[in-house]
C-alpha cells in the first residue's frame, strides 16, 4: 500500500484497557441476578457505541452539544431497555457508563513489534485518540512515546473523532498529506473519520456486533490483529 504515514487509535487498538465496559456490565448484571449472555451484552455495547458515534457526528456538525446530564440519562435508558437492568441497578450502571472503576492498560499483542517494523521502513507514525491528556503518562510507562512523530489527544486540541479535522491535524504535524496516510482504529466511526479526512482506513473491531455507518465506504483493510497491517499493507 502506498503510504508514508500510519496513524493509530489507542484504546482497543494499541492499548488493551481492562476491564472493558461489557465486562463490567456483565459483573453488575451478575451481581443483580439479571439473566443475560455475554453476546447480548456485547451487542448492547456495540449498538450504544454506534449511537454515540452518530451523536458526536451531529454535535461536530452543528456545534450544539448535549448536556452531560442528558447524555448520561440517554445512555442509562439505552442499557436498561437493551439488557433489562432494573431501576435499582441504575447507580451501579451509571458508574460503569462513567467509567468510575479501576482500569489497567496493557499493550495489545505485537504493538512494539509492529511499531518497530514500521519505523524501520521509514514511515511516519502518529496517534489520534479521543482521550484525556493523562493518557500520555500511560504511553510513557508502557514505553510507547518515543515511537511517534505526533500524538494528538482530543482533550488537548479541542477536536474529537469523527471530526476529520483531528486526523488532518495529525497529518500536518507529521508533515504528510492525508491521502498518503492510513488510520488504524477499532471503532466504526474511526473509519468514516479517516475517509472524511481523505486518508485510508484499517479496521480492527473487537466486537462482532460493530457495524459501519450506513452509506460509509468499506475500509481498505480489515484486521484480526495488529501484525496483519504489515502483511496486508505490504509495508
Amino acid at each position: 500500500m502506498n503510504c508514508s504515514c500510519v496513524l493509530f487509535d489507542l484504546d482497543q487498538t494499541l492499548l488493551l484497557r481492562t476491564p472493558t465496559i461489557p465486562q463490567k456490565l456483565h459483573e453488575v448484571m451478575t451481581d443483580m441476578n439479571v439473566p443475560h449472555t455475554m453476546d447480548q451484552v456485547d451487542k448492547a455495547f456495540a449498538d450504544c457505541e454506534y449511537w454515540i458515534g452518530e451523536q458526536t457526528t451531529l454535535e461536530n456538525q452543528t456545534g450544539v452539544r448535549m448536556s452531560d446530564e442528558e447524555f448520561l440519562a440517554k445512555l442509562t435508558a439505552f442499557y436498561q431497555n437493551a439488557l433489562g437492568i432494573p431501576q435499582e441497578g441504575v447507580p451501579a450502571l451509571q458508574k460503569v457508563i462513567c467509567r468510575q472503576y479501576t482500569r489497567t492498560y496493557a499493550l495489545m499483542p505485537d504493538t512494539k513489534k509492529l511499531l518497530a517494523a514500521l519505523e524501520t521502513k521509514g514511515l511516519k507514525l502518529g496517534i489520534v485518540s479521543n482521550n484525556y491528556a493523562t493518557i500520555r503518562q500511560t504511553l510513557d510507562e508502557l514505553g510507547l512515546t518515543s515511537y511517534f512523530d505526533c500524538i494528538v489527544i482530543s482533550e488537548e486540541v479541542g477536536l474529537q473523532k469523527p471530526d476529520p479535522a483531528i486526523i488532518r491535524l495529525a497529518c500536518e504535524q507529521c508533515g504528510v498529506e492525508p491521502e498518503d496516510t492510513i488510520y488504524v482504529g477499532d471503532h466504526p466511526f474511526d473509519i468514516t473519520c479517516a475517509h472524511d479526512a481523505g486518508a485510508k482506513a484499517a479496521w480492527m473491531p473487537p466486537n462482532k456486533w460493530y457495524r459501519l455507518p450506513e452509506g460509509s465506504r468499506e475500509p481498505e483493510m480489515r484486521l484480526a490483529g495488529l501484525w496483519e497491517l504489515m502483511e496486508k499493507g505490504g509495508f
